[in-house]
């Protein structure tokens, strides 16, 4: 990872030489910032990038922080910035509770050399889209539903539920009358009473028989 984003070519993204641009609003370099900082106190360790780029343009270094943890903001909130922390775990099932601990759910990413293995982790990840082996394909499927769960937005774009978005659900009810329930249209004193022994019949305490009692 560190090789890679080493090679990075950092620059005006109109230039077809350039992989990463320029970060939009400064107070993102700000938070970025803060982040490592944040991290490096607690123990992690920048192994690649860390620092605005000098010169002209807000340049942010592609960044790779090591040995991260769950008491580093850079794990727990929105980072908006060109930052990759990494942190080992024991197990499938700890990487799956941390990442499901988050208040975030927007797009997930699952690698595994094991396809079918992949798969199963992804279907337990709360997110509202999960890749697997891949983070771009899923924004290449109109027909597949993007947005987010938790805190990460309302609603979805794309596919049939982008439709749905735009419509109000409704229900119209029409019985259909064979037999014709004793409370239904039109009403009368001997419908309520028929209901009023189905109730009982159904609802009321006591052995069957006590039941039938009652209403005969």
């Amino acid at each position: 990872m560190v090789e890679r984003v080493n090679g990075l070519r950092q620059g005006d993204p109109a230039e077809s030489s350039v992989d990463v641009g320029a970060i939009i609003f400064p107070k993102q370099i700000e938070i970025a910032e803060k982040h490592i900082e944040d991290a490096v106190a607690k123990g992690g360790r920048v192994a690649a990038g860390g620092k605005r780029k000098p010169g002209p343009g807000q340049f942010f270094e592609p960044t790779i922080l090591a040995d991260c943890n769950h008491t580093m903001t850079v794990m727990t909130e929105e980072i908006f910035g060109p930052i990759v922390p990494v942190m080992k775990v024991s197990s499938d099932e700890e990487a799956l509770r941390l990442a499901n601990a988050s208040h975030l759910g927007l797009n997930a990413y699952v690698f595994s050399k094991d396809r079918d293995h992949g798969y199963e982790i992804a279907r337990r990840v709360e997110a509202g889209s999960i890749c697997v082996n891949d983070v771009l394909i899923n924004g290449g499927c109109p027909e597949a539903p993007f947005g987010g769960v938790k805190q990460s937005g309302f609603g979805r774009m794309m596919g049939d539920d982008s439709l749905r978005e735009m419509c109000d659900v409704r229900h119209v009810l029409l019985d259909r009358g064979v037999p014709s329930p004793p409370v239904d249209f039109p009403y009368t004193d001997k419908g309520l009473a028929i209901a009023r022994k189905i109730v009982r019949v159904v609802l009321g305490g006591g052995s069957v028989w006590k039941k039938l009692s009652s209403v005969l």
